[in-house]
């Protein structure tokens, strides 16, 4: 699917942003095709999911809790994802993100994102990827591990690795991360050209 994007938009070479379960396709997409791919930036990412480590129980978990509460603005998954996924968020990032799950999948579709994340294992690409990688990682994540980003920091040879002093796994623009972090972002951007 981002091969496909990327061509219908005539992209040749172009940077990619991806956070959480997003990082181990862009790691996928930039092993098969460093030609492509320019810069990276890596939010809060995973190598290999919980079943891959061997804890299934935490994917079945998530798996559950997706099923009963996705795009449901008062469900124990949404409670999850204001107290796990985005503690410093207001009540209008979470409606927004409530909202989005809601256009963007079904719960069973959500649900066996979730079970195939949890299967990621992208260890063996790392070695592969060829562009500057800036690999950013909030310091007090609950749901994804800091230890799978700094796994990619040292296996990635042109990576920098940036900790931020937030507990949210998705940044969200009322965290005052939000900031600093674009301003890296755009550093890191403007540094590699246009592509």
């Amino acid at each position: 699917d981002l091969e496909a994007v990327a061509n219908a938009a005539g992209l040749d070479r172009f940077p990619i942003y991806a956070i959480s379960q997003s990082v181990p396709v862009a790691l996928t997409f930039a092993a098969r095709h460093p030609d492509r791919v320019s810069r990276m930036i890596l939010n809060n990412g995973l190598v290999q999911g919980s079943t891959a480590r061997g804890e299934p129980e935490k994917t079945e978990t998530m798996v559950a809790m997706i099923r009963s509460g996705w795009g449901i603005p008062d469900s124990p998954f949404m409670r999850a994802v204001a107290t796990v996924f985005s503690p410093r968020s207001t009540p209008e990032e979470l409606e927004s993100l409530v909202h989005m799950q809601a256009v963007s999948a079904t719960p069973e579709n959500a649900a066996e994102i979730r079970r195939v994340v949890g299967e990621m294992d992208v260890l063996n690409k790392l070695d592969k990827i060829a562009c500057p990688v800036l690999i950013v990682h909030c310091t007090g994540d609950a749901v994804q591990s800091i230890e799978q980003s700094k796994l990619i920091a040292r296996h990635v040879r042109n990576a920098e690795f940036l900790p931020c002093d937030s507990s949210n796994h998705m940044m969200v623009p009322s965290d005052p991360i939000w900031g600093p972090c674009m301003d890296a972002f755009d550093r890191f951007l403007s540094d590699g050209g246009q592509g």
